[in-house]
């Protein structure tokens, strides 16, 4: 497990963050916010998708394993960075 405070492999898709660099800005702050929360455990290697809800403001729309991501408009050397984070070797378990 993940836990707080410890390095993150931030990748962002701006595209997926409504367009603009500063709702790209916004979104990574929030998505920081809920990593760094010491009540929040996920495994060391997730997609967090964060979403403006109208009335509500930024929420965690869904979790999913890091595997299980599309790269989007992403850094590909980012991306295979978390993905490699996540894993465990046989006999680290």
């Amino acid at each position: 497990m993940r836990q707080p405070g410890e390095d993150l492999f931030p990748v962002l898709s701006a595209r997926r963050a409504l367009g603009t660099e500063e709702l790209s800005r916004d979104a990574l702050a929030f998505s920081e916010r809920v990593l760094g929360d010491t009540r929040v455990r996920l495994p060391r290697a997730v997609v967090l998708d964060v979403g403006w809800i109208r009335d509500v403001g930024w929420s965690v729309v869904e979790v999913n394993e890091a595997v299980m991501s599309g790269i989007y408009d992403c850094d590909p050397i980012a991306v295979l960075e978390v993905l490699a984070s996540g894993l465990t070797r046989r006999g680290e378990i």
